[in-house]
């Protein structure tokens, strides 16, 4: 098996209106866009581990975790699903799910994994 470890959050940039944006860009000419560009986005794929790696290891109250976990029977973890473009912004993303913080797929078919790279 193989578990996905998913960005689950709003990130701030996110919520700022064009106008914020355009002042951020102004203010940070060198480097706002880039990191911009290479922020996480709700559902990107953040690590890609084996069978236990989180499931194992998380306790407590999750509510305020910003990540979730998906886990895929009979996948075998493969990092090409970690990787970024050349502005290190991720290309693979699993839209948020039925809210659970893991959430157990028996194929990678019974996820949506988008390629946001084409």
């Amino acid at each position: 098996m193989a578990e996905f470890l998913i960005y689950d959050k709003v990130h701030g940039v996110d919520t700022l209106t064009p106008m914020q944006l355009a002042k951020y860009a102004q203010k940070y000419p060198k480097t706002f866009q880039i990191k911009y560009d290479a922020h996480y986005q709700k559902g990107d794929i953040i690590e890609v581990r084996e069978d236990g790696f989180y499931t194992n290891t998380l306790k407590g109250d999750l509510s305020r975790w910003p990540f979730r976990v998906v886990q895929v029977t009979g996948m075998k973890p493969d990092k090409k699903y970690m990787t970024g473009d050349d502005k290190y912004k991720r290309l693979f993303n699993i839209p948020t799910g039925d809210g659970k913080k893991i959430h157990i797929a028996a194929s990678l078919q019974d996820i949506t994994l988008i390629d946001k790279n084409g």
